[in-house]
């Protein structure tokens, strides 16, 4: 193993416990994760912010002893890193096809009339509604899918759950929402 590729693989020797010293953490794996991120997203901001995420989880993680082997620790760090790096790249690919698609004309180009965006801000309070009724649990799940945009992976390996069980909490929150909304729809 060469002097240069060893400066981006992780010495085991040095993680004497789970307990790892944050700043050594960040000083031994801050600018191995940068180098991926900069090598994958080649734009030096981005990366930097994928470091900085990545480095803030992985010392949440460790904090709240969700690591309980630091063998594990190394294969944790660059799975969120990863994981990170991908979001990003998602990101930018839905920004550019959004950046790419032409900008509507006029003023009220996305609402033919002022009947329509009536409605469509009508709806808008609708929804709104419907989700303040959801349970904590069921609003807290769509957040996380819809607006933060997490995979049903990334969720259902968070709250320990498998993918099949996840995936069916999501339909029936979804279900339920449906019902609250149509409910309004046809009360209002």
């Amino acid at each position: 193993m060469t002097g240069r590729t060893k400066n981006y693989f992780i010495d085991l020797e040095k993680l004497q416990s789970v307990a790892v010293d944050e700043t050594e953490l960040i000083d031994d794996y801050g600018p191995r994760i940068l180098y991926i991120a900069l090598r994958r997203l080649r734009d030096r901001t981005l990366a930097e912010e994928v470091a900085q995420e990545t480095l803030t989880l992985v010392i949440q993680a460790l904090r709240e002893d969700r690591i309980r082997e630091e063998a594990k620790l190394p294969g944790y760090i660059f799975t969120v890193a990863n994981n990170l790096i991908l979001k990003a790249l998602r990101e930018r690919s839905r920004k550019e096809e959004l950046d790419s698609k032409p900008e509507p004309e006029g003023q009220d180009a996305w609402v033919d009339d002022h009947d329509a965006g009536l409605l469509i801000e009508e709806e808008r309070k609708q929804v709104r509604h419907a989700l303040a009724q959801l349970d904590s649990s069921d609003y807290d799940l769509l957040n996380e899918i819809f607006v933060h945009e997490k995979s049903l992976e990334e969720i259902s390996k968070e709250l320990g759950i498998s993918n099949a069980a996840l995936r069916k909490r999501k339909s029936r929150a979804l279900e339920r929402l449906k019902k609250l909304f149509l409910g309004e729809s046809q009360n209002g």
